[in-house]
Parts: C-alpha cells; sequence; structure tokens
C-alpha cells in the first residue's frame, strides 16, 4: 500500500488514552508558556485550568465544527463526537438513545461520511469517523442504522479500510462499525457482501491481524451477524472464504468465551444449506 498521509493529523489519539495524553500535552505547553511570561512580568502563575476548552454542545460540534477544512481540528472533533456517541459506565441505554437521535435530527451522520470521503488520506479522521458511526448504530439502534446506510456510510467505512490496510486502529474500528451498521439489517448486509464485495478484503485483513485478540472478537461476530441471513451464506463460505480463519480464530482463543460462541455459530450457519 502507499504511504498514508499522516501529516500533523497524526497526532491526535489513536486511541482514548492516547487523545488524553495529547490534550495534556497541550494544557502543559499552555501552562509553561503562562510561567515564561509571568516571569517576565512578576506576577503570579495562572493555574493551568484556565487554558482548558469549554466543552462545546453536539450542536456546535456538528453543525459548526464539523465544517473546518483543518484536519487536526476535524480528527478531534470527531473524537469529541466518538466520545458524546459512547454509553457512558451504568448510563440508562434511552439517554443515549436521546443523543444518537439528536446527532442524526443534526445531519451529523451525513457530514461524518462526508468529512471521510472529503479526508481519506488522513488516518485520524478515518479511524475516529469510523468510531463516530460504529457507536451512532450500537445497541440494535435501528433507526441509526438504517439512516447512516442511506447517506452511504458503509462504503465510506469500507474506503476507510481500504486506504489503510496496515492501520490497526482504522481496521478494528472499521469491522466494528460495519458489524453494527450490519447486524440485524440485511439491506445492510447484502450491500456489504454482494454490492461491495467487500468481504474478501476484510479476511484478508482479519487474517493478518489474527494475533489481535480484540479484533479477532470483531471479526468473529461480524461473521456471526452477516451468516444469519440466509442468502449471503455461500458468498461468504466461497466468495470469501471466511471459514479458514473463523477455524483458526477458534483454535487460537480457546480461552475466550466470546470467540469461541461467535465462531461457532457462524461456522454453523455457513455450512447449512439453505
Amino acid at each position: 500500500p502507499t504511504n498514508s498521509k499522516r501529516g500533523t493529523a497524526s497526532r491526535v489519539s489513536l486511541s482514548p488514552t492516547a487523545a488524553r495524553g495529547v490534550k495534556r500535552e497541550r494544557t502543559d505547553h499552555d501552562g509553561d508558556q503562562a510561567r515564561r511570561v509571568n516571569q517576565r512580568t512578576g506576577k503570579e502563575a495562572a493555574a493551568p485550568e484556565q487554558h482548558k476548552e469549554e466543552e462545546k454542545s453536539m450542536e456546535t460540534l456538528v453543525l459548526d465544527d464539523l465544517n473546518s477544512a483543518d484536519e487536526d481540528f476535524l480528527a478531534d472533533t470527531l473524537y469529541k463526537l466518538l466520545v458524546l456517541l459512547r454509553r457512558k459506565n451504568g448510563e440508562l441505554l434511552g439517554n443515549l438513545s436521546r443523543r444518537q437521535a439528536e446527532f442524526i435530527q443534526l445531519g451529523g451522520h451525513a457530514t461524518v461520511v462526508r468529512v471521510m470521503n472529503a479526508h481519506i488520506e488522513c488516518i485520524t479522521i478515518q479511524e475516529n469517523g469510523a468510531g463516530v458511526l460504529a457507536n451512532l448504530c450500537s445497541y440494535s439502534n435501528i433507526s441509526a442504522v438504517e439512516t447512516t446506510g442511506k447517506v452511504r456510510g458503509i462504503q465510506a467505512v469500507v474506503e476507510a479500510m481500504k486506504a489503510h490496510p496496515l492501520e490497526r486502529d482504522v481496521i478494528h474500528k472499521g469491522i466494528v462499525a460495519l458489524l453494527n451498521l450490519s447486524s440485524g439489517n440485511e439491506v445492510n448486509a447484502t450491500l456489504l457482501v454482494t454490492k461491495l464485495e467487500a468481504m474478501p478484503f476484510i479476511v484478508k485483513r482479519a487474517n493478518d491481524f489474527l494475533g489481535d485478540e480484540a479484533m479477532t472478537k470483531s471479526y468473529c461476530c461480524l461473521l456471526d451477524s452477516l451468516s444469519k441471513f440466509i442468502l449471503l451464506r455461500n458468498s461468504l463460505l466461497y466468495n470469501a472464504k471466511a471459514a479458514p480463519v473463523l477455524a483458526l480464530a477458534m483454535t487460537n482463543y480457546r480461552d475466550n468465551a466470546s470467540i469461541q460462541k461467535s465462531t461457532r455459530t457462524a461456522l454453523r450457519n455457513l455450512i447449512q444449506q439453505p
């Protein structure tokens, strides 16, 4: 694959932990500047908290910040949206559903797809964009799944994965997004498997990252979900050749109950004839 464009945007987090590190680094840098100024003026140093950015509303993030042309800023905005659309520990599902509905009402799903398409070479935009779509369609949100599919969300995720085939976080978030987008939705699943013919590529990526337990778990869940649709089984079995990777996953992760369960179900479905 060709070299991916990282630029300054590559410094934005590839993970939540890394993202927080970037924010701390920027805060500390601002604090150092304040201390240098104060040393010259002789005034008391300002607290670092004064330099922290105020939390923005979803409306501002979607309608204003996602219209920026700066890739660094866009990647950071997508990460903030990813966090907003993530279910917090102990949170009622209804609260998350309301945020998901607000995001769709603001046109956020279509805007994220547009941003991903316009900045296909930026790794962090593709990673965080796929993460936003994955969280938007989480917990079987039927409305979000249908609406995001209609604005070519599946195509955007597949293109992101193909543009950055060696980037672990892009591939993993892409698989999770495709899982959530196709789970229980035959239209989206058929688009992914037969119309886009994306599964041979995804199977190869899963095989290359077979040593990554978290990604393997997501891949097995995706195959479990897709194999429930009878008309897709032959394509998954013969065109995508999905079974060998499932078998390897079952062998390599004997102690992972989730992988064992989803793999057994997927293999059983695939060998059953319509």
